[in-house]
């Protein structure tokens, strides 16, 4: 997912080495990148969208690399492809290394250390670090889930944005 420098490099040399390759971006015209001799499938569209990934054929990947510009983007793309598709070689681009230490580190606060911490977010996968999420509108809670994981979380947003 993501055909910036960094991806259309990656899907080159994965080709190269002889894989199939596909290519997800939200931007058509990033594909211009992979030059014409790639011969791997381009997706246009959400690269955590699970019908955009379908049609990518994340169902028979072995490895899913999110590599777009987007720190929010990538984490939740490589995560629906671990744990709604089982992909098992996953990599996700980070640019702020201080993110994944912040929510591992919350995370063993309330396990281990029994602590309480409220977190503000719109991103499903933070809330997923968390024990319960409330869902909140007009300052009014209007929701709630226990045992959240990013699909779960994604999902009940979509409702609501309905």
């Amino acid at each position: 997912m993501g055909c910036g420098r960094v991806g259309a490099s990656l899907a080159r040399a994965i080709e190269r080495a002889g894989h199939e390759v596909a290519v997800i971006d939200q931007d058509e015209a990033s594909f211009r990148r992979l030059g014409t001799s790639f011969d791997g499938r381009t997706v246009t569209g959400v690269g955590f969208d699970r019908d955009t990934l379908r049609e990518a054929g994340i169902e028979q990947a072995y490895a899913f690399a999110a590599v777009s510009s987007g720190d929010n983007s990538n984490i939740l793309a490589a995560r629906v492809a671990r744990e709604k598709f089982g992909v098992e070689n996953v990599v996700a681009r980070i640019y702020d290394p201080g993110r994944a230490e912040i929510l591992a580190f919350m995370r063993h606060a309330v396990r281990q250390l029994g602590q309480t911490i409220v977190m503000v977010t719109h991103d499903p996968h933070a809330a997923s670090y968390s024990n319960n999420v409330l869902f909140l509108a007009d300052g009014q809670i209007i929701d709630s889930m226990a045992n959240p994981t990013t699909d779960r979380v994604l999902d009940r947003m979509k409702q609501f944005e309905a």
